[in-house]
């Protein structure tokens, strides 16, 4: 069984793009732009300059990418012969 992966909460101070998304800091005087991404991640944007991770509660919400299934992908290029 996998892993759910440990989420921590990160101010942008740059802006990113992210499941075909650009997600902006907010550049409003006392506001803050805070999301909640996977650590993995948020240390790879972190050493990029992107922000930091914090913990302060996320304000702003990430569009969840759907994942394909199974019978569309096989519908699409068909079924997987070994």
């Amino acid at each position: 069984m996998a892993k759910k992966p440990t989420t921590v909460n990160f101010h942008l101070t740059r802006a990113i793009h992210m499941n075909g998304e650009v997600i902006k800091p907010n550049l409003a005087k006392g506001k803050k732009t805070i999301i909640s991404i996977a650590q993995t991640l948020a240390k790879e944007l972190e050493a990029a300059s992107k922000g930091v991770i914090t913990t302060a509660k996320a304000n702003t919400e990430i569009k969840a990418v759907e994942s394909p299934d199974d019978a569309d992908l096989d519908k699409a290029f068909g079924a997987e012969q070994e």
